[in-house]
């Protein structure tokens, strides 16, 4: 019958019996038969159940039951959005489930409706509809009017007939009974026949079959050869299907032809090409011309084209750009790049496309925009229609420079295309390390709030891509800098991400190299690091913050006790608290159970062959251990006793045993009797008497108790020689220890004696009658004769409980001065607020002590959180210095002419008065005063001693009235006094001006520097800079290691209650630590090529050289500040005669003075490997240089010199040592490139020589590995130091003998995989530990190289590495990867992964086909491993698909035997690279169909015609 129209009219039913019925009444077997109804293109979701449900509501129940029916059938459909093209690698299917939709959501179509897994299905053929039904529409309300669903737009082109999408279809998709009416069809005919019993077709039944094919053919059967026969047949038709089935015809294809249209044909095409119901085969008559590259793809997203009708348009086009190239007739290279051009200019294209969509961010209908551009772009990298390598390098180059703004769209960008930037290392590195830096940048932002969804974004993808991809996270050079922020994405709850991270931790050690230059040599290992946090303590350091730096760095207490103990001991570090410091964390680390006793008894053994170290510090630590419990004497002795005699034939040499001697510097309070009674035993028979150590103990005692006869008394004086005392100034540990215990318990019991009187009220104030001013001075001078510290703490203690505000000044003043000491004891906060509560004490009951108030502004200064405090003290001294205001008060310059006419000796007392009479001053008559005070000054510096106090006075009062001028006329006074040539020193010009905190050391300083620039003599600038810095060396000359401070040789005078010269040693400090620019400017003029033409010019240099102060302050600078030395390396290149720093550096390495001695270099040489540790590095390369670069030493010497020492170095370098440093190998560093060079060559041949290259035997090998595993480390370590010395372009021959042993390692007969194979199990246990023990060698081997090879890593990128050599070196350690021997080793197999990742990391194009040609050659191109690090594709040209040309040919016998029996035609197959133009593979290209009018020719697959 004929079926519906493209309208949906059908035709109106026949009247059968039954049509007496009403319309719209049917029986319920018709209702049960008839087909659900199709839903309409246009018909929104949310409407489906209303539009279902809005027939008349008297149709029957049955219908009602099949509506719901329908809806829940509906229900369980899931609708899939797209998002981007399946099968391309960015898929993301989101599944919305038709519950979920919202009411905007429509519903395009039924093949846009699928099943749960997402894989799209051919919706069914509905059944066809029952006869008599009217197809009247989708629906109709209650009052029974027709609504349309949605308008339809009206046509253009005339109305044709379509073929109902409802319609039954046969196998061919030919539809079942579709006639359209044309009044030609035989059912259109009405005839009494067709009413009456209606139209059908007849069966036309042929007269010549009248009976079946079996009586003639089973004849033929029956018969012997019917099988035969049977088979012929069937192979015969066979044939024949094969013959006419096959597709012979040549290919057809040809690209749509593109014509110029007018703009209005091509919009009209164009919206024919958006419309998905105009097939393809219609359009591709032609294309308009003039539709390419951007403006392609603008037209396909205003006139919103479905993506795979935009690809099929971009195929089109580009089939004609690409044909063009080959139509012009040029050579096949020329064709090759000109298509390689294009395709490179139309992914510039799809660039610039995409970066507009992110430019019109924020517009109308932006999001849409997006949406669509983004899936275009997908399904065009999906077909493989953009040069890859360039659209990933340009995503990754964007998402690296992308601003925060605009990450989140890159981000959403990066996930589409996401499998494919991890695919190969060389884009996952780039894509990881810029992840982790937008990470710390989001990190970083103020307003972390409003980046918070970015930050969670991020972290989330990293936490993802570390266990997915941890491979492209070995970043050592970044990896310092990106590990906090990787931890910051740690989740506790994730455990697999936790684990990743820490793997990722180690394999990242492996590569880390030391970045410092100034710690090259020996910055990587532990011992230097905690060297440098140790460096790094401030002044005012947290105890708990530096114990758990030390911890962090090393972990092993053994070596961090030794590292901190000779840290504080050894004479290259000269900060005076460094014994409490490291005092003070042993006893924290001993709370904490480590025990003291063993590491410290190991390093007191091997003091005696350290250099460098002081035994008095080292004493002085064990003192105070002993002192505190922290270290037992007792097993200290048992050790002692253990450890037997010492090594030396003479008794004069045991006294000097330090581990012995150690005994007479310990404190014996609270021993037992039997450790006494050994400790004398041992003593006596060193050589050291204990009954004299009493004697002197005992003399002392009674010189002390002569000076202080109130406060000490000693019973047995008399029978002790005053000889004895001359002993003092080398008084022993013990002695000194016994003599501050008896003070301090001395003055307890006078305090204890003094408190029960006062409980009996006999006197009022204990501690002011039971300590005076004298005695404490006394004392504090004694105990800094001793450097005792903590008792003298612990009196400064006691003494801050008075009332006497003369006594607390003294006791401010001594914590003042020794302010570094008590805060590494630990006890200078607690005594700055024991004496500010007696400060107060003092302020309530008597008037207030100006003096005091200022030392303790001057204490609360430069401690942490005493702001406060400070603030309180000076509004007290304002009160101090406040007097009631007089109503007629006049200024102070009303009465200057009278003063400046007075005499000299009422001169003080004139402008005292003068300068008390009023409150302000203009700056000329501060001028007119200043001048008149500082000519007097000049006058009286060689007269009167009292008048300069004076004239310093009005100076300090002077300053009060206007600082700023007065220091601008200051300091131009000064600089015409440092010119003058009678004057006395510039310290006893300037200390009394910095006591009195009218001047800063430092302001001076600056002045100086810049006066210097204006002198022109060099060496008028030298003599300048040498007394200038003399300032910093004054007071500081008699100074030891324990105790430096400056003004113990000031004498009582520093104790009188107006004296505050620990301002001058605070100064001077400041200028140290915080200006140490102003002192390198300072030494660079004095020790100037230029500065010692003179020989009065290098005498005072050498004066200034020689002062003990002056070698630690620079010391102390060249510690701090490494980039000091550098510039002393510079001078030292410039000059050819430096006998000023020479002198230097050897009072600072404590050698002796050779300068003027005939002492070869040589054997300066052989000492100054002796001494060359941690802790003197910079300080040796400084010898070094003035060994080379003596006056007398001639190029030729330098370079049999030079030759002489890398001999030296080498033997020491093969020496079998168990240290991991070795800081003399950064001596090597101070020689010229080509000396670097030729040590670089020599160590490497020894290193590479312990690598077996031929087949050796077991036995020598392994004796051979034994000595090699002693010296492996320190080699390397030196190949890492000079490695940076030489120049690059060795990297060639570097690498050339690497490759020549990666080759001998292939070449040994355990590498042949074929011995592998034929290794069974060994029978016998030595067999099985030889061949275990032969595979650790081999591994010891690889590992080696690889080290090696991650040292010169930074040349494997300089250009003039050739890529063969680059390509062979990666080939080699590719095949170590890939060889099983290695596959039961993880840790080296990962280490050779991690090796040629590094690589390959910035390896060129050429290199990478280098590197795959030989890869093929060896049969290893298959190894995902290599694929991901070398970054090639598994089809590389062409090896996924071949073209297979069959042929013949004759193979002839050469026996000379007949043609007909000595040949034979033989088929062979020949097979070559084929690949697909992805630009052609377009469907329905011609607008006529063609038995092979497809892009790939179907002849080529043998394909077959399809036959119904």
């Amino acid at each position: 019958m004929t079926s519906t129209s493209a309208t949906g009219i059908q035709r109106p039913p026949i009247r059968t019996v039954n049509s007496g019925r009403a319309p719209g009444h049917y029986s319920a077997s018709q209702i049960t038969q008839q087909p659900p109804r199709s839903i309409p293109r246009q018909l929104s979701i949310d409407r489906i159940p209303e539009l279902l449900s809005s027939g008349d509501s008297s149709k029957p129940t049955i219908k009602r039951q099949k509506v719901e029916s329908i809806q829940d059938t509906v229900r369980n459909i899931d609708l899939t959005i797209p998002e981007s093209i399946p099968g391309s690698s960015g898929q993301f299917i989101k599944q919305t489930s038709l519950s979920d939709a919202k009411p905007t959501d429509a519903i395009k179509g039924p093949e846009s409706i699928t099943v749960k897994t997402g894989v799209r299905e051919r919706p069914r053929p509905p059944f066809p509809q029952a006869l008599g039904r009217v197809n009247d529409g989708i629906g109709r309300k209650a009052g029974g009017s027709l609504k349309a669903i949605v308008k339809e737009e009206v046509q253009a082109r005339p109305y044709s007939l379509e073929i109902p999408k409802s319609a039954p279809q046969y196998g061919d998709n030919a539809p079942a009974d579709f006639f359209p009416w044309t009044g030609n069809h035989p059912e259109d005919i009405l005839n009494e026949n067709s009413t009456r019993n209606g139209y059908y077709d007849r069966v036309h039944i042929s007269q010549n079959e009248s009976n079946g094919a079996r009586p003639s053919v089973w004849s033929n059967l029956k018969t012997r050869s019917g099988v035969q026969i049977l088979s012929s047949l069937f192979a015969s038709a066979l044939d024949q299907r094969h013959q006419h089935g096959t597709v012979k015809a040549s290919c057809t294809f040809k690209p749509p032809p593109r014509v110029t249209l007018t703009d209005t044909k091509r919009e009209a095409w164009l919206r024919d090409l958006a419309n998905p119901t105009i097939p393809l085969r219609r359009l591709s008559r032609t294309i308009p011309h003039g539709i390419k590259g951007k403006t392609l793809l603008d037209h396909c997203m205003t006139k919103n084209i479905p993506t795979w009708r935009a690809v099929w348009l971009a195929k089109c086009v580009g089939a004609n750009e690409l044909r063009a190239f080959k139509r012009k007739g040029n050579n096949g290279a020329f064709t090759a790049g000109g298509e390689a051009k294009w395709i490179k200019d139309w992914t510039t294209n799809v660039e610039q496309f995409i970066e507009a969509l992110l430019d019109s961010c924020g517009t109308h209908e932006w999001k849409t925009e997006i949406t669509y551009g983004l899936q275009l772009i997908a399904h065009i990298y999906s077909e493989h229609l953009l040069d890859e390598d360039h659209f990933l390098d340009w995503m990754l180059a964007s998402f690296q420079s992308s601003e925060v703004d605009r990450l989140p769209i890159w981000l959403l960008i990066t996930r589409i295309f996401w499998k494919d930037l991890w695919r190969y290392r060389h884009r996952g590195r780039q894509l990881a390390e810029a992840m982790l830096n937008h990470l710390q940048l989001v990190n970083q932002k103020d307003m972390l709030s409003a980046y918070k969804p970015i930050q969670l974004q991020l972290a989330a993808m990293l936490r993802s891509c570390v266990k997915c991809f941890p491979d492209c996270f070995i970043l050592p050079a970044c990896w310092i800098k990106h590990e906090a922020t990787l931890n910051s994405c740690s989740d506790n709850l994730d455990q697999q991400f936790v684990h990743a991270l820490k793997g990722l931790s180690t394999r990242n050690e492996k590569f880390k190299r030391a970045l410092d230059e100034d710690d090259l040599a020996t910055a990587g290992t532990p011992r230097c690091k905690l060297i440098k946090v140790l460096d790094n303590i401030p002044l005012r350091f947290n105890l708990p913050a530096v114990s758990d730096s030390c911890l962090a760095v090393v972990n092993e207490y053994n070596l961090l006790i030794a590292t901190v103990v000779e840290w504080a001991s050894t004479r290259y570090r000269n900060r005076i608290d460094r014994v409490y410091i490291a005092v003070r964390l042993l006893r924290r680390w001993r709370k904490q159970g480590v025990s003291l006793d063993n590491p410290i008894s190991i390093f007191l053994g091997q003091c005696s062959t350290l250099a460098g170290v002081l035994r008095a510090n080292v004493s002085k630590i064990v003192a105070e251990l002993v002192r505190s419990s922290n270290f037992s004497i007792s097993k200290y002795l048992q050790w002692l006793i253990s450890r037997g005699p010492s090594n030396s034939t003479t008794k004069e040499h045991d006294k000097d045993d330090y581990p012995s001697t150690l005994l007479m510097e310990l404190p014996l309070h609270g021993l037992p009797q039997h450790v006494l009674s050994l400790r004398q035993i041992l003593l006596n028979n060193v050589g050291h008497p204990a009954v004299e150590e009493q004697e002197t103990i005992q003399a002392v005692k009674m010189v002390l108790a002569e000076k202080l006869p109130d406060l000490l008394a000693e019973s047995n004086s008399d029978r002790i020689s005053r000889g004895a005392v001359e002993l003092s100034r080398t008084l022993r540990g013990t002695v000194k220890s016994e003599i501050s215990y008896w003070i301090r318990q001395s003055l307890v019991i006078r305090l204890r004696q003094e408190e029960d009187s006062l409980l009996h009220g006999q006197i009022n104030n204990s501690m002011g009658k039971t300590l005076t001013v004298n005695e404490l001075k006394t004392i504090c001078t004694t105990l800094e004769d001793y450097g005792d510290f903590a008792v003298l703490a612990d009196i400064l203690s006691l003494a801050s409980n008075s009332n006497d505000s003369s006594l607390l000044t003294i006791v401010v003043t001594v914590v003042n001065r020794h302010l570094d000491v008590f805060w590494a004891i630990g006890a200078a906060q607690e005594m700055f607020h024991d004496l500010l509560t007696q400060s107060v004490n003092c302020l309530n009951r008597d008037s207030p002590d100006k003096q005091l108030l200022l030392s303790l502004v001057d204490l609360g200064e430069q401690l942490p959180n005493a702001a406060r405090q400070v603030r309180q003290l000076r509004k007290q001294i304002i009160l101090c210095d406040s007097k009631p205001s007089l109503s007629a008060c006049s200024p102070v310059s009303d009465h200057v002419a009278e003063a400046l006419l007075s005499a000299e000796a009422n001169f003080v007392e004139e402008m005292e008065t003068l300068l008390s009479s009023g409150n302000s001053m203009d700056r000329q008559t501060l001028s007119r005063i200043f001048a008149t005070i500082t000519k007097r000054l000049e006058k009286s510096w060689n007269n009167d001693n009292q008048a300069i106090s004076g004239h310093y006075a009005l100076l300090d009062r002077l300053y009060a009235f206007d600082k700023e001028a007065f220091i601008q006329l200051l300091l131009n006074w000064l600089g015409s006094v440092q010119g003058a040539s009678e004057r006395p020193k510039m310290q006893e010009v300037l200390a009394p001006l910095v006591c009195a905190g009218t001047l800063k050391l430092h302001t001076y300083f600056e002045r100086v520097v810049l006066q210097l620039g204006t002198i022109k003599d060099a060496g008028s600038r030298a003599r300048f800079a040498v007394e200038t810095l003399s300032l910093l060396v004054e007071k500081l000359e008699d100074v030891n290691e324990v105790n430096t401070d400056p003004h113990t040789s000031l004498g009582e005078d520093c104790f009188s209650p107006p004296s505050r010269d620990y301002r001058y040693y605070n100064a001077q400090r400041q200028v140290i630590y915080d200006y140490p620019d102003l002192i390198q400017n300072l030494l660079l003029e004095v020790i100037s090529p230029n500065a010692h033409s003179e020989a009065h010019g290098t005498c005072r240099t050498c004066d200034l050289v020689l002062r003990s102060a002056f070698p630690q302050i620079i010391q102390t600078l060249v510690v701090q500040h490494p980039s000091i030395g550098h510039e002393i390396e510079q001078q030292l290149g410039l000059q050819s005669e430096h006998y000023p720093i020479t002198r230097l550096v050897n009072l600072i390495l404590g050698l002796m003075d050779t300068t003027n001695a005939s002492k070869s270099i040589s054997k300066e040489f052989h000492q100054l490997l002796d001494i060359v540790d941690d802790f003197n590095t910079i300080f040796c390369q400084l010898k070094l240089l003035t060994l080379l670069g003596g006056p007398q030493t001639s190029q030729k010497d330098i370079e049999s010199v030079t030759d002489r020492i890398i001999s030296m170095l080498i033997q020491k370098l093969t020496t079998p040592t168990k240290s991991e440093s070795t800081p003399w190998v950064c001596l090597v560093r101070k020689l010229s490139h080509n000396r670097a060079l030729k040590f670089h060559e020599q160590i490497t041949s020894i290193l590479l020589a312990s690598i077996p290259h031929v087949e050796v035997e077991f036995e020598d090998t392994q004796k051979s590995n034994t000595i090699q595993k002693d010296t492996l480390k320190s080699l390397l370590h030196s190949i890492d130091v000079v490695e940076r010395q030489i120049p690059k372009s060795a990297s060639s021959s570097i690498f050339n003998r690497v490759d020549d042993k990666l080759r001998s390692l292939h070449s040994l007969p355990l590498f042949q995989e074929a011995n592998l194979a034929r290794n069974s199990p060994p029978k016998g246990v030595f067999s099985i530990m030889s061949i275990k023990n032969e595979f650790d060698v081999v591994y010891t081997n690889v590992d080696i190289i690889l080290r090696f090879v991650v040292i010169h890593l930074n040349m494997s990128r300089h250009p003039s590495l050739s890529p063969a050599i680059l390509a062979r070196l990666l080939v080699g350690l590719g095949l170590l990867l890939v060889h099983p021997l290695f596959s039961s080793h993880p840790i080296t197999s990962t280490y050779i992964f991690d090796t040629i990742g590094l690589l390959s990391d910035c390896l060129s194009l050429e290199t990478r086909h280098l590197c795959v040609r030989t890869l093929r050659d060896q049969h290893q191109i298959r190894d995902p491993r290599l694929q991901f690090l070398i970054g090639y594709s598994e089809n590389i040209d062409g090896e996924r698909l071949r073209l297979v040309m069959k042929g013949s040919h004759t193979l002839s016998d050469s026996t000379g035997a007949s043609p007909a029996s000595s040949s034979s035609n033989v088929q062979t197959a020949t097979s070559m690279p084929f690949a697909i133009r992805r630009w052609e593979m377009v469907q329905d290209a011609t607008p006529i169909i063609g038995e092979n009018d497809t892009s790939l020719s179907l002849s080529l697959f043998g394909a077959r015609k399809a036959i119904l």
